[in-house]
């Protein structure tokens, strides 16, 4: 099968969530994608990849129904990766607020951080060099 989309993250959800509401959910879409994914109770999250040969019509459907989802189940907003015919792009997903605020955070115009000190690496060297000639003292 060639893949000509795919979306995949990891969302944040409540505390009543169960696995079995993420098992309903990949059969509901399963038919025209593969669905993959994992929940983990301690940290109250859901890892999901969903992937396929989609047709648009498809994409949509697939799309409408993570947002219905996300947002009843997301305890927070979330930003997902998405690629549709080799493109990347996001897909903001969770409760309503979260996802409007997600929107305005992409919207902002860039800016560039000032970069501060050296790079990790060039740190992590000098800092081995200098262990080093303290224990040849």
């Amino acid at each position: 099968m060639t893949v000509n989309y795919q979306i995949q993250g990891a969302l944040p959800v409540r505390a009543d969530f169960r696995h079995v509401h993420a098992r309903k959910f990949a059969e509901s879409i399963a038919n025209p994608a593969e669905v993959y994914f994992a929940t983990d109770d301690v940290t109250h999250s859901l890892v999901l990849r969903i992937r396929g040969a989609l047709a648009a019509d498809d994409e949509q459907v697939v799309e409408d129904a993570l947002g219905r989802f996300a947002s009843r189940w997301a305890s927070a907003g979330a930003i997902f990766s998405r690629i549709r015919y080799g493109e990347p792009s996001f897909f903001a997903l969770g409760p309503p607020d979260h996802v409007r605020l997600l929107a305005r955070l992409r919207d902002l115009p860039g800016r560039q951080l000032p970069r501060t000190g050296a790079p990790r690496s060039s740190a992590r060297s000098a800092r081995h060099q200098s262990d080093r000639s303290r224990l040849n003292d």
